[in-house]
């Protein structure tokens, strides 16, 4: 069972501390199956304790957003208790708008993004498409493009050996990649080789890269690149990460 192993006390955090973080986590293509539940994603239980850490250390509110899709790329399914979301269905547009307006209501409050495959894509996309929030960690994890490597194109490739798209970080997002970098305090780009029908890449202008291997046996479906959402030692860092930022967080 995943445990996390470091717990970093916040000191010193009035009752009112300055803005409430935001934690967004979004899952990947298949990762609330067919009826957009979240807590069907398979590393629930990792968000769970990350949240549980953070929050134990903080004190204070701290607003959770998960989104997952199911066996399609529209729409994305949204959940928050904070914002009294239950599996809405949005599109991209109007998951930006939310994480906008959630921010701005919230004095312009750090944001921690994680995501995984598709959901990697997604935050970047979000990044791209809101350069001037205060992105204070972006962890993609495996990102693959929602546009290059959707079911067909990749059904396509391991049908015809060639899918050139599933293969590699998103290189349709690669005119913004500085820009997205320019706009995160910390991105650390977790991506493996290992599963050689899907998997992410290198990315350059990322803070951090960071490859992992499993060893997956064939008998695992999607291998490495599935393995790669509930990794402990990648969930560790992040609840780690996340933590010592927010118990870094200035008070009024």
């Amino acid at each position: 069972m995943f445990r996390m192993t470091t717990f970093v006390l916040c000191l010193m955090i009035s009752s009112n501390a300055w803005a409430s973080p935001i934690m967004v986590f979004m899952g990947g293509f298949g990762s609330c199956a067919l009826d957009g539940k979240t807590t069907e994603i398979k590393s629930s239980a990792m968000m769970n304790q990350t949240v549980d850490q953070v929050q134990k250390a903080y004190k204070n509110e701290i607003i959770e957003i998960r989104t997952c899709y199911a066996l399609g790329n529209d729409p994305i399914y949204v959940s928050s208790g904070a914002l009294d979301l239950q599996s809405a269905p949005m599109n991209r547009d109007q998951l930006a708008q939310l994480v906008e307006d959630t921010a701005a209501a919230n004095d312009n409050a750090p944001i921690y993004l994680w995501g995984q495959s598709h959901g990697g894509w997604t935050a970047m996309d979000l990044v791209r498409r809101l350069p001037n929030l205060n992105y204070r960690a972006l962890h993609t994890v495996d990102p693959i493009s929602v546009r290059d490597c959707g079911p067909a194109i990749f059904i396509g490739g391991v049908i015809s050996g060639s899918s050139p798209g599933c293969r590699r970080a998103p290189q349709d997002l690669e005119p913004d990649y500085a820009q997205i970098s320019k706009s995160v305090a910390r991105w650390t780009n977790w991506f493996q080789l290992e599963f050689t029908l899907l998997h992410s890449s290198k990315i350059t202008a990322a803070h951090e890269n960071v490859e992992r291997s499993f060893d997956a046996g064939w008998w695992i479906p999607m291998g490495a690149h599935r393995l790669m959402e509930t990794d402990e030692t990648m969930w560790r860092k992040v609840a780690n990460q996340i933590t010592s930022d927010v118990c870094a967080l200035p008070t009024p």
